[in-house]
């Protein structure tokens, strides 16, 4: 039986061992988490994003994922809604093909690990996954969302957490195929109007994006099934995507998506990591700290250190 297009990219990433991620994957990875580490910062320090985040938290449960905005807790989906809505309120959108895909898979990515702490390894592979997973489906959805006035990114970011907060919840490969398939089956409807007339609620698309992975990764997990064929099935979202740009023949990995000169235009390079993440925290702190911090983020690459990164959020977040 041919594997379907998403069954195709769970295949590829459950049998990767992190060992052979490639080098530039790897810093690229790095880049994004630091854009990502210095935009929560940041977002610690908006009232308009932890207004937002407030809002999230109230409607959801009890848990131990952190909303770092509010350093509080919640349930893993919304504490990652919350996070995405706080860092979006502080953020300036991308176009509408790339977006921001680090406000679906590191969110999802944290709210799971704070429930199951894992290797720094199947960390990166989690992210590399979701980055994998939002790069190949936004273009799906560009056309459809230009002429329909949607924001695309925004509606396929759903998939991106489900796969990324998925890895790290241990989903079998079967789960998986059942999370994105509940995923894309609620993928949300969010008219670019709210991004053109500069409205608080755009922001909500981001937050939701990345809850609702959550929710449907956590959803697989206890049993519940999803549509296997929902992007190029009878009656599935074939009609409204571009399923003939589907990359079907472009061999995953060779190169990831995340490396990609169309999709990241600069070749940054490892000496420019430490100015990006100073640029995004908006803080002068003392040159020790800087240095403590970043050289955390230096050995993150196969180091089991990442419960040590979200201790020294908790730290910046204080600072300045």
């Amino acid at each position: 039986m041919t594997r379907s297009y998403l069954q195709q990219i769970i295949a590829h990433f459950y049998a990767l061992n992190a060992a052979n991620i490639d080098k530039k994957a790897l810093l690229w990875l790095k880049i994004e988490f630091l854009d990502y580490y210095g935009s929560a910062v940041c977002a610690a320090k908006n009232a308009k994003g932890k207004a937002l985040a407030e809002l999230l938290v109230t409607q959801g449960a009890t848990g131990v994922s952190t909303v770092f905005a509010l350093n509080k807790t919640a349930d893993a989906a919304h504490a990652a809604g919350a996070n995405a809505c706080a860092i979006a309120a502080s953020k300036e959108k991308k176009d509408i093909m790339d977006g921001n895909p680090e406000l679906y898979v590191w969110p999802g990515i944290m709210a799971a690990y704070e429930q199951k702490p894992c290797a720094n390894a199947k960390v990166l592979q989690a992210a590399l996954f979701g980055y994998e997973v939002y790069l190949r489906m936004c273009p799906l959805a560009e056309q459809a969302a230009r002429q329909q006035g949607l924001y695309g990114p925004s509606m396929m970011g759903a998939l991106a957490a489900a796969a990324s907060a998925g890895f790290i919840m241990e989903l079998t490969s079967e789960q998986m195929e059942n999370a994105l398939g509940i995923a894309g089956a609620l993928l949300p409807m969010c008219p670019y109007t709210s991004v053109l007339e500069e409205v608080d609620m755009k922001d909500l698309y981001d937050g939701w994006a990345a809850q609702l992975g959550v929710l449907a990764a956590e959803a697989a997990r206890s049993g519940l099934t999803g549509p296997q064929k929902i992007l190029d099935g009878v009656k599935s979202l074939r009609s409204f995507l571009s399923v003939e740009q589907m990359e079907e023949n472009v061999p995953l990995g060779q190169p990831y998506a995340i490396t990609r000169p169309k999709l990241m235009a600069k070749d940054v390079q490892e000496e420019e990591l430490k100015y990006r993440f100073f640029q995004q925290t908006g803080m002068a702190m003392e040159k020790t700290m800087q240095n403590k911090v970043y050289s955390m983020i230096d050995v993150m690459a196969m180091e089991d250190n990442f419960s040590a990164l979200l201790s020294m959020m908790h730290v910046l977040r204080n600072e300045g």
